[in-house]
């Protein structure tokens, strides 16, 4: 996501010095914008032909101290990131940005040893960030609101539509509705269903990605890393069947960044087999689940869930929409039984409380 998202910045206009600690990592990006210059021409948002001239690579770190603001994008583990921005503070003016693409940590987990952690923001892209309208942002305890708003003016900047939640969370809130999606494929993948049945089931609600396409497109390993990150906060309900994603991890195949996951990949889509449609009310009632619980704990408001679920999966309309189609009623006479057959936390009912 790093190397996309830093051409969206170039696309927009800015400068960009992209750093990273191995020059074959460089290489790749380099590889990848070239690549994302067709993807943002397809999408229709191309602005610069030229957009690449705009990005220089570097395995130096002191570089940063050209920079107005630092963006991160880098593995999900919550020390390296402290690192990482601590060693950035040597180098950027204090008031120069820190900017955290984190998708299952807290600002305020980040920036705890910081010393100026007023002007660290969450801005969380969805996946994949050049054709996802969705920017997520949010501040930790200590983050200014003049940080909240410069972020929120540079993602209109990129083109994107941002949601500023009302309270910090791990996972924010498009990973959270996401990820219990995962944690009910993973269980159904495990049963024995068909990955494309899954997916093709999914697609009839008229969003582009499938289930389990989008584990593919997001990387195993990081899917993994993510789950036991939300694990420690939210309890068994994120719990996963181990033994799926750790076969596939020992083995390589992390998804599209490999060419191979569930699916193989070729000039970066899923190369899916027809599949039979399975119902996928069930898939519908835990991330429904999933987004009565972040309402009802103030991290966004109905309408802000709504907007974050649209943009971030491209659905045609908002969670809560889907909600009132199906009705409380049925969802939580149907996550009931499902929790009563397998005794996963994922499907205790909560709706309507």
């Amino acid at each position: 996501m790093g190397t996309d998202i830093s051409l969206l910045y170039a696309n927009a206009g800015y400068k960009v010095i992209l750093f990273d600690i191995s020059r074959e990592a460089l290489e790749r990006a380099k590889k990848r914008v070239r690549e994302g210059i067709d993807d943002l021409r397809e999408a229709g948002i191309l602005r610069y032909e030229d957009a690449y001239e705009n990005i220089e690579y570097t395995l130096d770190i002191s570089r940063s101290n050209e920079a107005d603001f630092a963006f991160e994008a880098i593995i999900e583990d919550v020390l390296v990131k402290r690192r990482l921005f601590q060693d950035l503070e040597k180098y950027l003016d204090r008031d120069s940005l820190f900017i955290s693409n984190t998708s299952s940590y807290t600002i305020t987990e980040i920036g705890k040893p910081l010393e100026y952690p007023k002007r660290l923001v969450g801005m969380h892209f969805s996946n994949p960030p050049i054709l996802m309208k969705l920017v997520e942002v949010a501040g930790g305890k200590e983050t200014s609101d003049e940080a909240i708003d410069r972020i929120l003016e540079l993602s209109r900047d990129l083109g994107k539509t941002p949601v500023a939640l009302d309270k910090e969370c791990r996972g924010f809130v498009l990973n959270r509705l996401l990820y219990v999606a995962f944690v009910d494929a993973l269980i159904r993948l495990e049963a024995g269903v068909k990955p494309e049945d899954l997916d093709a089931g999914v697609k009839n609600l008229g969003v582009p990605y499938g289930v389990v396409e989008g584990m593919d497109l997001i990387g195993l390993d990081t899917v993994k890393r993510i789950l036991d990150n939300l694990v420690e906060i939210y309890g068994e309900r994120y719990s996963y069947p181990k033994n799926i994603l750790e076969d596939k991890i020992k083995k390589g195949e992390l998804g599209k960044k490999r060419g191979l996951g569930f699916y193989p990949w070729s000039g970066g889509k899923a190369i899916i087999p027809e599949g039979d449609p399975v119902d996928p009310t069930r898939t519908v009632a835990v991330v429904i689940n999933e987004a009565y619980r972040i309402l009802d704990e103030g991290v966004a408001d109905e309408k802000k869930i709504n907007d974050i679920y649209q943009l971030g999966v491209n659905a045609p309309v908002g969670i809560f929409d889907v909600a009132q189609l199906f009705g409380e009623e049925y969802l939580t006479d149907l996550l009931l039984s499902l929790y009563k057959e397998n005794g996963h936390m994922v499907y205790k009912p909560y709706i309507g409380r």
